[in-house]
């Protein structure tokens, strides 16, 4: 099964209809940088001062809260704390959302990580497991995956006082083994089309050329343009880019745009119908990232890892527009994660 697609665009419900699905910007490897070093080396680091079984996975609150603070404590997401010796905050922010995505329904999420077929993400989804066993700290996970991708490329994921991108962070988690989309050559008049073919576009999107009204408009228009005329009507040909199937998560890297960050999305191809749900936002500045995550509620909540593991509740995502989630104390967003339930 592959998807088309045509929609409706309201800001927090687009719609979408699919015989295939198909996408539109061209899709090219995260550009927005965040101060690579050049031959960084690894930094060895020391054993942690306890076993990760012991180590707390939230920080403990002794002060006196009320019950609804109590509340907000035992239903905020789990945050990463930043280490301040190997920078970490594109890691703390991403990771941090997707363990709340995670944690949702870990057997589904597990299986669902697994399919996509990527060795950091299996990695990551093991690690899960043991954090949510309590066998391991997240900061001990975080840490065990870094090495990995300092291995994959040491300038984009370096070691020492010196940031990463967290679009390149998503490519690399996200990026299938195997083909999951098709492009196809079609006439922008007629009915002209010709065979599909595979695509290299996977799961982390960023923009390049005209940019779309809104993050559904994006998805719902992948490709890019043709230079190429019909050989029936010698109108425009286009490339139009296609999933293969319903994908279970989605980022997309828009910084410095207009475009509008649409709530949810919705994919319909035969009788199936499948709602991607914006689960996080990622943001940037004074070359430190920071996050919100979305509950599947919609409560939103920030986290920042240079104040510790704990997240502050923002409110309801229902109640936010979007200039609201343009910036997040100061800092501009980079990155939107959207994921199924």
């Amino acid at each position: 099964m592959s998807l088309r697609w045509s929609a409706n665009d309201p800001l927090h419900a687009e719609t979408f209809q699919f015989g295939k699905l198909k996408h539109g910007l061209q899709h090219l490897k995260s550009s927005s940088k965040f101060v690579p070093a050049l031959g960084s080396k690894p930094v060895l680091r020391s054993p942690p001062s306890s076993p990760p079984a012991e180590r707390p996975l939230k920080r403990l609150h002794t002060a006196a809260v009320s019950e609804d603070e109590e509340m907000d404590e035992a239903t905020a997401p789990i945050g990463l704390e930043w280490d301040g010796e190997d920078w970490s905050c594109a890691y703390d922010a991403f990771f941090t959302i997707l363990y709340d995505i995670w944690i949702q329904d870990p057997k589904a999420w597990s299986r669902r990580f697994r399919a996509i077929d990527n060795k950091y993400l299996t990695t990551l989804d093991t690690g899960f497991q043991q954090v949510f066993a309590e066998e391991l700290s997240f900061e001990d996970l975080r840490d065990s995956i870094r090495p990995m991708l300092h291995a994959l490329n040491p300038d984009d994921f370096p070691w020492g006082q010196f940031g990463a991108s967290v679009g390149t962070l998503a490519y690399e988690l996200l990026k299938p083994q195997s083909s999951v989309t098709l492009n196809q050559h079609m006439c922008t008049n007629c009915d002209y089309e010709e065979p599909e073919i595979d695509d290299r576009l996977g799961y982390a999107l960023t923009t390049t050329g005209p940019q779309p009204a809104s993050t559904a408009k994006w998805i719902g228009g992948l490709g890019h343009h043709s230079h190429d005329f019909c050989p029936e009507c010698q109108a425009r040909m286009t490339w139009k880019i296609f999933y293969k199937g319903f994908p279970s998560i989605l980022t997309l890297e828009y910084p410095d745009t207009d475009i509008k960050t649409s709530h949810k999305m919705f994919f319909a191809a035969d009788d199936q119908k499948v709602t991607l749900y914006l689960r996080g936002v990622i943001y940037l500045g004074g070359f430190h990232f920071t996050s919100r995550i979305i509950h599947s509620d919609g409560t939103v909540w920030y986290h920042d890892g240079q104040k510790g593991h704990a997240c502050k509740k923002q409110g309801h995502l229902r109640s936010m527009e979007d200039k609201d989630l343009r910036k997040c104390k100061g800092r501009k967003l980079m990155l939107a994660v959207y994921a199924q339930e």
